[in-house]
């Protein structure tokens, strides 16, 4: 198609170039301002979309360790960097084609174009052109240039843009070389940073020198530590500096290891040095060559240690080891070390004595043939348990004497040692013989088993007795029970007889002498005075079987209960001794098995007559109380007390028997103030409990 010549088509053409030289220019000015790839390459795009009325233009770069085009710039329609089309392999889309085929693609009929896939895409935004080009430096492939247009792009369009893409592949090469100094400058002065913190930092004493031996680097620990400053050491041959000074020796060793070091071979030796106030100390130098990548020896690297202190050190402990072993040697135990890890590394002379075999057949784990088979698996775990934790191991063994082929029991016993840091450095054991204390710990236990034996036989025959004995007080108590029953039912007879039978004669007698008595008139004065006298003494004796009946088994206990027949008691109590007796008992007390009262009753009786006879006290307070699971009688005097010669009297024993045929206990309380006595009955008692049922 022949170029238009008409005033207008040239005014369009001057126009289109026109836009083409701004076009050329803004990319170009992009190129020279532009910080960095990403910033040059979305000013190159935008000016594609602004000057050739593109729908989008984008930039991808080839990504050579992956082979991966990865979009860095997008203006226009689309300004994302993501999503499917960010990171397209070579050879997929038409943008990895263009890529692998190094060939531009250039159409003005995008539908239809089978090279864009997506051509429904097309339709919807009516896209019209498309412009692709490879972006090569010397064949080199960097990148692509892509570009859709919504209008058809002239042949002057398709010109310019290939020129654009020459020079922007120029300009991804140039920026991407910049990047890589920059990057390469910023690590130099990151690493020399870090040279030079890890340099003043280490704590090693550190220098540079030039292959003639001449300081250029001194670190901080080996000027401040020493008490020198840089200017008295930089720049000097390193032999001649003032750590040397007073050691020419030292100084001729130095001068003739640079020059060695110089050719590569390093240099090691424990030399004296000074302090800058005279100290004189020891220091572990070593002079180290320092090569280039292609092995050309450019600088030397002294270092040094000082060790002053810890050849000290290792001599005093060379003496403290001394000490230990000679302490160890005069010891009776066998004595031996380890290490942290548990490798014993050394025994005491009794130990080969003891065995009979040497350190090498028995360091670190060889011990364990020395060993009671038996003992030896304990021995192993309960080692490691102490390996482990960091405390204490103790445990009971037997090792074979060598002298009389005898296994003999030992203590064996080792602590841990530790440094300032709490960390295990060595462990320190000892291994006593026990074999004669076990021998008679043996003895000892087999005369306990038989002791305990014979103990238990004897406990056993004692129970036996014990138990023999209880049944027969058991016995005793049933029969003192079963006669003071029998007592008390004679003395229920007797009373019955005495007021049947002698009260009914007594009754018949006095009746009689009555009837004499009306005829007392026919009497002379004397049998008169007779019959008065035969009648009081009748009616005397009527009284006094009467108080005794009464007395044996008073008629009330089995009529109305305890209560009312303690009251008739204490009324003649009072009367016959001149003794103020108090009675309290509640009014709902109610009736108990009359056997139970009886036995009461007779308590209550003997202590009254203890207190009448013996006390001397003017006044005597009975209590009598009932609750739910206990009878308790309280009886108190004022009295002198009973003395302890009387405690144990046949008085007290038979209060007692009376009360522990039903179960109850009698407890005496006394002192010269007076004596309270007081009963108590079990009333839910198995004894009880018969006589309810």
């Amino acid at each position: 198609m022949s170029p238009d010549s008409s005033p207008a088509g040239v005014e369009e053409v001057t126009y289109g170039v026109s836009r083409l030289l701004e076009l050329q220019a803004e990319i170009g000015v992009s190129m020279l301002k532009a910080d960095s790839v990403p910033e040059m390459l979305r000013r190159c795009a935008e000016a594609l979309v602004k000057h050739l009325d593109a729908a989008f233009a984008r930039v991808w770069t080839l990504n050579r360790e992956t082979e991966v085009l990865e979009l860095r710039a997008s203006a226009g329609l689309y300004t994302h960097l993501d999503g499917a089309h960010s990171r397209i392999p070579m050879g997929q889309y038409k943008i990895g084609m263009i890529a692998r085929d190094r060939v531009p693609h250039l159409t003005n009929n995008v539908v239809g174009d089978p090279k864009v896939h997506n051509q429904k895409w097309a339709k919807q935004e009516g896209m019209v052109s498309f412009a692709g080009y490879p972006l090569l430096v010397e064949e080199r492939l960097v990148g692509v240039l892509g570009m859709f247009s919504r209008r058809s792009l002239p042949d002057t369009t398709l010109l310019a843009l290939g020129a654009v893409a020459s020079a922007l592949a120029l300009g991804i090469e140039r920026k991407q070389i910049e990047e890589r100094e920059r990057q390469r400058t910023a690590e130099a002065i990151a690493a020399n940073a870090k040279f030079r913190a890890v340099f003043d930092q280490t704590t090693v004493f550190a220098g540079i020198l030039t292959t003639d031996g001449t300081v250029v680097e001194a670190n901080r620990l080996c000027l401040d530590a020493c008490g020198y400053c840089a200017e008295e050491i930089l720049g000097r041959v390193f032999w001649e500096t003032a750590w040397w000074r007073n050691f020419p020796e030292a100084q001729e060793k130095i001068r003739t290891a640079t020059p060695q070091a110089a050719r590569g071979i390093p240099y090691r030796e424990v030399l004296p040095y000074s302090w800058a106030d005279g100290t004189e100390r020891l220091v572990d130098l070593a002079l180290f060559p320092i090569r280039d990548d292609q092995g050309k020896v450019i600088f030397l690297h002294p270092t040094g240690v000082d060790i002053t202190d810890f050849k000290l050190s290792e001599l005093q402990q060379k003496l403290n080891a001394e000490k230990f072993r000679a302490m160890a040697d005069a010891m009776p135990q066998m004595v031996w070390t380890a290490r942290a890890d548990g490798f014993v590394d050394y025994y005491n002379q009794q130990w080969f004595d003891y065995t009979g075999l040497t350190l090498e057949e028995t360091q670190g784990w060889g011990w364990k043939q020395t060993q009671h088979p038996e003992d030896i698996q304990r021995s192993v775990d309960k080692w490691i348990v102490s390996l482990a934790k960091g405390e204490a191991f103790q445990n009971e063994m037997r090792f074979l004497r060598a002298s009389d082929q005898t296994w003999r029991w030992h203590f064996t016993r080792a602590v841990p040692v530790r440094d300032e840091a709490g960390r295990v450095t060595q462990w320190i054991g000892t291994c006593t013989d026990i074999d004669d204390r076990k021998a008679a710990e043996e003895v000892l236990r087999t005369s306990r088993e038989e002791l305990e034996s014979r103990v238990a036989e004897r406990t056993a025959a004692l129970r036996r007795e014990v138990a023999e004995r209880l049944r027969t007080e058991n016995d005793l108590r049933k029969l003192s029970g079963r006669l003071l029953t029998l007592r008390d039912a004679e003395q229920r007879r007797i009373a019955r007889d005495l007021h049947d039978s002698v009260g009914q004669l007594l009754v018949a007698a006095t009746m009689s002498l009555a009837m004499v008595a009306n005829h007392a008139k026919s009497l002379n004065a004397e049998a008169t005075q007779a019959l008065a006298q035969a009648d009081s003494l009748v009616r005397e004796t009527l009284q006094e079987v009467r108080i005794v009946s009464h007395l044996l088994h008073p008629p009330l206990l089995d009529e109305t209960g305890l209560p009312s027949a303690i009251r008739w008691y204490l009324e003649g109590f009072s009367q016959r001794g001149e003794i103020k007796a108090e009675f309290q008992v509640a009014d709902d007390f109610g009736r108990l098995p009359i056997e139970l009262e009886t036995a009461v009753f007779r308590v209550i009786q003997e202590c009254l007559t203890n207190i009448h006879r013996h006390s001397g006290s003017k006044t005597a307070r009975l209590q009598l109380s009932r609750l739910d699971d206990e009878l308790r009688v309280e009886v108190e005097d004022q009295g002198k007390g009973i003395p302890p010669e009387q405690a144990a009297g046949v008085g007290l024993r038979g209060m007692r028997e009376r009360l522990a045929q039903f179960g109850g206990t009698l407890e005496i309380i006394s002192n010269g103030s007076g004596t309270t006595m007081i009963a108590r009955l079990p009333l839910k008692s198995q004894s009880i409990q018969e006589l309810t049922a």
